[in-house]
C-alpha cells in the first residue's frame, strides 16, 4: 500500500449522469468554490470525445465522426468516453497536496488508484503496473501514449488524466478505462486517497455556476474551436 496523499477527503459520487459540457462545468465550478479536497467520481450521459485544452480541434474531429467533442479545462490528449470510470480530484491552493509538483501529483494519485484496483480486484492485481512513459509519440490518442505514472494493465495504459493549476484549486481530470465489472468502488478510491472519507452534497450555487458554464464556455464553438 503507498502512502495515503491527502489527510480528509470528500466523496461525491454522481450516480445520475450528466451531460460531457456540465460535467466539465462541474469540476471548473469545484475548483472556484470549494474549500476542501474533493474526490468526484461521475457518469456519463452520452458516448463523447474529450481534447485536451490545447488540442487542435482539426485534428479530432475526423476521427470523432458523429460523437460529440468536448474541450477539457486540463491538458493532455483525445480521450473517448462510455464505459470508462471518470473522476476528478478538485484540492484548495491553500492544502499541502497542492505543492507537489506535477509529475508528484499524478504519481500520487495514480498509486492510490492502483491500491483500489488491487484491493478490488486482487486477481488481477499481478497485472497492474505504472508506467514508467515512452519517448515517442505513437498519436493524439491519450491511451495511445503512456506518460510516467500512468496505470498498465498487459501492458496497456488503462489510466490517465490532465491537471490543471488556478490560484484557488488544484484539478486533476482522469479516466480509467477497464472493465466495469473491474471498476473500483468509489469508497474504496476515497479510502486509497485519505484515512478520513466524508460525503460530499454540492450546493445549489455550485450546480448553478456548472450549468451556466456548460451553456457559456463548454457548449459554445468559440471553446471547443479555439485551436
Amino acid at each position: 500500500m503507498s502512502e495515503k496523499p491527502i489527510d480528509c477527503i470528500w466523496l461525491w459520487d454522481e450516480t445520475a449522469p450528466r451531460s460531457p459540457s456540465v460535467s466539465m462545468g462541474v469540476d471548473e465550478a469545484l475548483t472556484n468554490l470549494v474549500p476542501y479536497p474533493v474526490l468526484r467520481i461521475y457518469r456519463w450521459s452520452i458516448p463523447c470525445i474529450s481534447m485536451g485544452y490545447f488540442t487542435p480541434f482539426d485534428s479530432v474531429r475526423t476521427a470523432a465522426r458523429s460523437m460529440p467533442i468536448i474541450r477539457r479545462w486540463t491538458g493532455g490528449g483525445v480521450v473517448t468516453h462510455g464505459e470508462d470510470l471518470p473522476f476528478s480530484l478538485v484540492v484548495p491552493r491553500t492544502h499541502p497536496f497542492s505543492t507537489l509538483r506535477p509529475a508528484e501529483s499524478y504519481l500520487a494519485i495514480h498509486n492510490a488508484l492502483l491500491d483500489a484496483l488491487r484491493i478490488q480486484s486482487p486477481l488481477i492485481a499481478h497485472r497492474l503496473t505504472l508506467s514508467k512513459g515512452l519517448t515517442d509519440i505513437r498519436s493524439l490518442s491519450c491511451f495511445d501514449n503512456p506518460v510516467p505514472h500512468d496505470i498498465l494493465f498487459d501492458g496497456n495504459k488503462v489510466a490517465g488524466g490532465g491537471q490543471k493549476r488556478t490560484r484557488k484549486a488544484f484539478l486533476h481530470q482522469g479516466s480509467l478505462q477497464i472493465s466495469a465489472d473491474q471498476h473500483p468502488i468509489p469508497a474504496i478510491l476515497a479510502s486509497a486517497m485519505s484515512d478520513k472519507v466524508e460525503p460530499f452534497t454540492p450546493d445549489p450555487e455550485l450546480l448553478c455556476q456548472a450549468e451556466e458554464l456548460a451553456r457559456c464556455r463548454y457548449e459554445t464553438l468559440e471553446w471547443t474551436n479555439r485551436f
